[in-house]
């Protein structure tokens, strides 16, 4: 009872995602699609995760316009190429 309690917090779940992504798994981001699956909580908190680091806008860019926001405001790393 008290796991499922505590899978129910997004702090919990959040800090739980976090040291699961500094593992640089082989997989990469797409544990974190695999876990999003898992309910709402996990879903928002992996969104947060990939989100993250944006190498390029084209993602965004891709989004229908009234997503786009939503989605920029989880971006916290823009990582600008310069030739």
């Amino acid at each position: 009872m008290a796991v499922q309690h505590a899978l129910g917090l997004s702090e919990i779940v959040s800090s739980i995602l976090q040291q699961v992504a500094a593992l640089h798994l082989p997989e990469g981001p797409h544990c974190m699609l695999l876990y999003s699956t898992v309910n709402k909580i996990f879903a928002e908190e992996c969104s947060n995760i990939i989100w993250q680091k944006l190498m390029s806008v084209g993602p965004l860019l891709r989004l229908p316009l009234h997503r786009r926001q939503h989605y920029a405001n989880k971006v916290s790393i823009h990582i600008v190429g310069i030739d």
